[in-house]
C-alpha cells in the first residue's frame, strides 16, 4: 500500500501536474513489476488468481484509459482535488469495517 503515501507526498509538492503523473506512472509500474516477481517466487500467484485478473484486467484498463482522456482535460487544481479524492476512497475501501461478518 505504498501507492497513495507517495501520491500525496508528489501531489503536495508544487511540481507540474504532468510532471507528478510521470513519476506515478513510473513509480507504480516498478512496483507492480517488482511485486509480481515477488508473488511468483512466493507461489502466490495460482491459477485462480491469474482467472481473477482476467476479468479485473480489462476493467483496470478501461480506468487508466478513461484517466488518461480527463488528465489532457482537467486543469491542475482539478487534478490535484481528483488525486486526493480518490487517496481518501482507497483509504475508506480499505478499511477492515466488514472483516466480521465473513463466515
Amino acid at each position: 500500500m505504498s501507492g497513495p503515501p507517495i501520491v500525496a507526498y508528489w501531489l503536495g509538492g508544487g511540481d507540474r501536474p504532468l510532471t507528478v503523473r510521470a513519476n506515478l506512472v513510473l513509480f507504480l509500474g516498478i512496483s507492480s513489476a517488482v511485486s509480481a516477481v515477488v508473488y511468483a517466487i512466493g507461489g502466490l500467484l495460482t491459477a485462480q488468481v491469474l482467472l481473477i485478473s482476467l476479468f479485473v484486467g480489462p476493467c483496470y484498463g478501461i480506468g487508466v484509459l478513461i484517466g488518461s482522456k480527463m488528465f489532457t482535460v482537467a486543469n491542475e487544481t482539478a487534478f490535484r482535488h481528483i488525486c486526493f479524492m480518490l487517496i481518501a476512497i482507497s483509504a475508506l475501501v480499505g478499511l477492515p469495517l466488514f472483516d466480521g461478518l465473513r463466515p
